[in-house]
């Protein structure tokens, strides 16, 4: 069974300069890059990880206010390619493809391809 992820988007301004624990924002709690200094409470921790306590605050804080839309399920295309039965790949029994029949929603056309295609090793020249 498959669950419904709930996604919400929170605005992370500022979030490396706010304290985790009192909520003070300042530049200066920020004394270096890994190091999170908060100048008010005098609470240290990881930047990152403060960062990362101040986005779950904030997130939570927006889904209980209920201000928040749940966004709807991405709509991604597939594209199926189909080779053959029992054929992994186009030309694998040692003849070469000459050209791939490709439908668009404007019509269809051929697409000729080299006999020889280039792979990393070959298209790179050191």
């Amino acid at each position: 069974m498959r669950r419904n992820k709930l996604v919400v988007t929170v605005p992370p301004h500022h979030s490396s300069q706010e304290c985790s624990r009192c909520g003070h924002t300042h530049p200066d709690n920020r004394p270096s890059q890994a190091v999170f200094a908060c100048q008010c409470c005098d609470f240290r921790s990881n930047a990152d990880h403060n960062a990362s306590l101040v986005v779950r605050d904030r997130g939570v804080t927006l889904i209980r206010s209920e201000k928040f839309s749940a966004k709807g399920k991405k709509k991604t295309m597939r594209l199926r390619n189909k080779v053959g039965a029992g054929c992994s790949e186009p030309g694998s029994e040692g003849t070469p493809t000459l050209g791939t029949q490709v439908r668009h929603r404007a019509g269809s056309r051929t697409v000729h391809e080299s006999p020889n295609p280039e792979t990393p090793a070959t298209s790179r020249r050191l």
